[in-house]
């Protein structure tokens, strides 16, 4: 008995030629060009398209100026918890008082103003103190003026000092003029903390 094979179809045949020709040509492309031989040169324009292109591998400094967009700013946080207070570097008011006037003089100083002229008093603090406070007082308010009254800095009359910050004030001095018919007393007084 004889066995017939079938005979392959003219599409069959067709399909097998092709399939031979793609991969003999793709086996010649890939053997026929040396390694690293393609290069931005031989690359077409939208040779590379986003399918070719493997995720993750380009960077922000790959695309041009404004092809990132920056995004809207988000919305605001929820606020973060009140800080604690130290309430142990604040003083109240007397506590602060206290404080500073720990350790003040009072210097009280005598002078004598001629009749129909003018005269002065210093009240000088100790070593080591400061003048916060002063102040004068004449014998008699109704014939007698207080022409000048100020904090000594530098040893100097406050008139010829320069602008701006001096060390600190070590006495208080006072000027009074006497309209009476009698030399008069008067008292200066000055308020001295120590320095620091």
């Amino acid at each position: 008995m004889t066995v017939r094979r079938p005979r392959a179809s003219f599409a069959t045949v067709t399909s097998l030629l092709a399939i031979s020709i793609a991969l003999g040509g793709t086996a010649y492309a890939t053997s026929s060009l040396p390694q690293g031989s393609v290069g931005t040169a031989q690359l077409q324009r939208g040779a590379v398209t986003s399918g070719k292109v493997k995720n993750g591998t380009l960077k922000a400094v790959d695309f041009a100026r404004k092809q990132i967009l920056k995004g809207a700013p988000g919305p605001a946080g929820p606020i973060g918890p009140t800080g604690v207070v130290d309430t142990s570097q604040f003083y109240t008011k007397a506590q602060a008082d206290a404080r500073f006037l720990r350790g003040t003089v009072t210097v009280v100083a005598s002078g004598t103003v001629t009749s129909g002229s003018f005269g002065s008093a210093t009240a000088t603090c100790p070593v080591g103190s400061q003048v916060v406070g002063g102040g004068v007082e004449p014998n008699n308010v109704l014939t007698m003026g207080v022409s000048a009254s100020y904090p000594v800095v530098d040893g100097t009359a406050l008139i010829s000092q320069t602008d701006g910050q001096h060390g600190p004030a070590t006495a208080w001095r006072a000027f009074v003029v006497n309209s009476s018919g009698a030399d008069a007393p008067i008292k200066v007084v000055a308020v001295c903390a120590p320095i620091g």
